[in-house]
């Protein structure tokens, strides 16, 4: 026998050897082998966003005003909250910020929260006033990641639960895209985060819009460390079918609704810490159908491109990537920061 990859030759005897019964499971934790598990990610925060730049103020700047005026400007806080200058943003992930941040700068910011809470459930109600026509004050809660007050993920379930009727937060379609990205940037207890996991688990994955419900669960999964928990080996084998989907219809594609695919796969692998044995290749036949689809992908990347230059660019970034999950599915992955580069590529 032969095994190039490993480098290695083997003589086997068969006549003379013995058949082994225990399951596959049984026999790798029989050898204490140890599977790589993708690093939790997240997103850091920095003073970048918070000071001044050439082409616009900072956060700490914007408080200096903002708190306040009558007619709060909750597009430039969100989108401030939104921007990753030298990839860290106001707010971590995680909930925190720089340092370096004041206490009375955390006060101002804090005043700018509640004012944005009582925006948002004047909406509920149904009141009218300013701030009350559109979505840019939930949005700046919802960049607020975990350290986002938790009434805003329970209105965001309630949306979704709502689903289907007249809802404030719903005036359009897109408007779908703020509540599942949303929902999934900013919950952080562990019976929200069950809560939102099973409203996703209990609808048509098949279904599943790939900016919306795929998004949601890619970012539960790759940046919580209770995720997984939730997850019945039920759960994973219809997530499975979904990631496979979500990469089947980029393939022949210009890849670009391919953001959410690798996040959500590489967040799957993240069971391992259920079942460490999960998605390894040549244990868990899922792996190996997972395999298939990123090796048809990577064939499609590397036959395409000529002058398209945005294909070329997202081939650049995401065929590094693809053989980065491959390893994770081998339970060899080498790369500490997968998540994070997969986030950097898709721009999600």
């Amino acid at each position: 026998m032969e095994a190039p990859d490993l480098g290695r030759n083997f003589a086997v005897d068969w006549d003379q050897a013995m058949e082994e019964d225990r399951p596959w499971t049984d026999i790798i934790a029989s050898l204490d082998t140890k599977v790589s598990i993708p690093k939790r990610l997240v997103l850091p925060c920095g003073m970048e966003a918070w000071q001044d730049s050439d082409r616009s103020a900072g956060m700490l700047t914007l408080l200096e005003s903002e708190p306040d005026r009558s007619r709060t400007d909750w597009a430039t806080l969100r989108q401030k909250l939104s921007q990753r200058p030298f990839g860290k943003y106001c707010i971590s992930s995680d909930g925190d910020v720089p340092a370096d941040i004041t206490a009375d700068s955390l006060e101002r910011f804090e005043l700018l929260t509640n004012k944005a809470l009582e925006v948002t459930e004047r909406r509920l109600r149904g009141e009218g006033g300013y701030g009350t026509e559109d979505n840019e004050a939930l949005k700046f809660l919802s960049w607020q990641f975990r350290r986002c007050p938790r009434d805003v993920a329970r209105w965001l379930m309630d949306c979704i639960e709502a689903s289907g009727r007249d809802h404030p937060f719903v005036r359009h379609q897109a408007s779908w895209v703020l509540v599942y990205q949303g929902l999934g940037r900013i919950v952080g207890s562990k019976e929200d985060e069950a809560r939102a996991m099973r409203l996703l688990l209990d609808s048509s994955i098949e279904d599943w819009v790939w900016n919306r419900q795929s998004a949601a669960m890619a970012f539960m999964l790759s940046r919580s460390d209770n995720a997984a928990s939730h997850l019945e080996r039920e759960d994973v084998e219809r997530l499975a079918t979904r990631t496979i989907a979500d990469f089947q219809r980029n393939i022949g594609g210009r890849y670009t609704m391919f953001n959410y695919a690798p996040f959500l796969l590489a967040g799957l692998i993240r069971w391992r810490l259920v079942d460490p044995t999960a998605l390894v290749i040549g244990v868990d036949p899922l792996a190996d159908d997972l395999l298939a689809i990123i090796e048809r992908a990577e064939q499609d990347l590397e036959a395409r491109g000529g002058s398209d230059m945005n294909l070329k660019g997202r081939r650049s970034k995401f065929l590094p990537i693809l053989h980065d999950l491959k390893s994770e599915l081998a339970g060899e992955g080498s790369n500490p920061d997968l998540l994070l580069d997969i986030y950097g590529a898709s721009g999600a």
